[in-house]
């Protein structure tokens, strides 16, 4: 049996904003618990080593990216992009012009603009070899992208950064960001960390995202449980709501129903899957 690809959800919502921007193919679990709880309890089996959007290299990481940070566009379940910070967005002799959103505040109150799209964009093509040759700013909040293959999956290079407040980085010190308090504009804030065990998080006092100013949890509080099978134990008695890299090889045969997407992994309140759709997250589940 594989990774979990379908979801069969559970009859209460789980937590409004929370899954808006987990990433792709990230195998999740919950616990009905966290239907009503103001902590979520997340447990990775992978070691958070930074907090730097552009250093993701594991689920644990690329969970707190998506709660941390927004990117302009992102990759939804179906496969297409959809815009975040991006308003609109247009080719022009190839090259890609995006309108921005003008209601974005980063966590400590400063303005989302195009300076912090065009500092994170190169930032993240230095490291990371996107197919961005550079960002130009047209105004305040209008960028425009070109991009060294022409031929190539331009839009999607874009949804690949997480963007930074400039200002706040740079009077950071850019390369000490691994374990400083980030700045971003995502639906949760950065509160402490110990490193090795665990990363807490506070929800945002303000968000331009209406259904994520309305979340039911408070709190998120990641920890890292290396072994898959301490893992699923700490589901089963509730000590942690949701996990991050528990597949189905590593449940139990009566826990698994078979469905047309793959393997469905469902125990008595609480459920598996694998993709990023925010409707999964709202009162009105599919069924």
């Amino acid at each position: 049996m594989g990774p979990c690809h379908y979801v069969k959800a559970i009859p209460r919502s789980i937590v409004v904003g929370v899954l808006l921007a987990a990433a792709l193919f990230v195998t999740m679990a919950f616990t009905e618990e966290a239907a009503s709880a103001q902590e979520l309890v997340v447990g990775a089996t992978s070691l958070v080593s930074s907090l730097d959007p552009r250093e993701v290299r594991n689920q644990a990481e690329a969970f707190l990216r998506a709660q941390l940070y927004e990117p302009l566009f992102r990759v939804n379940s179906a496969f297409s992009l959809e815009p975040v910070l991006a308003e609109s967005w247009e080719m022009q002799n190839d090259a890609l012009v995006v309108k921005l959103r003008k209601d974005v505040k980063f966590h400590n109150g400063a303005e989302f603009t195009a300076e912090d799209v065009q500092y994170s964009s190169q930032r993240y093509a230095e490291r990371q070899k996107l197919n961005i040759e550079a960002v130009e700013i047209i105004d305040q909040y209008t960028v425009r992208f070109s991009f060294k293959d022409k031929q190539g999956m331009m839009l999607l290079s874009t949804a690949r950064v997480y963007v930074l407040c400039k200002k706040c980085t740079e009077a950071q010190g850019d390369e000490e960001l691994k374990w400083r308090p980030p700045i971003g504009t995502g639906p949760y804030v950065y509160h402490n960390h110990v490193i090795g065990l665990s990363v807490r998080l506070t929800r945002a006092s303000s968000h331009w995202r209406r259904r994520i100013a309305e979340a039911n949890v408070d709190r998120i509080v990641l920890n890292s449980i290396p072994a898959v099978t301490t893992l699923v134990r700490s589901l089963q008695s509730n000590e942690v709501h949701m996990a991050l890299g528990v597949g189905a090889d590593d449940l139990p045969p009566a826990w698994l129903i078979p469905s047309p997407f793959g393997e469905v992994a469902v125990i008595p309140q609480k459920v598996y899957y694998s993709g990023d759709d925010p409707s999964m997250a709202t009162v009105r589940i599919k069924q």
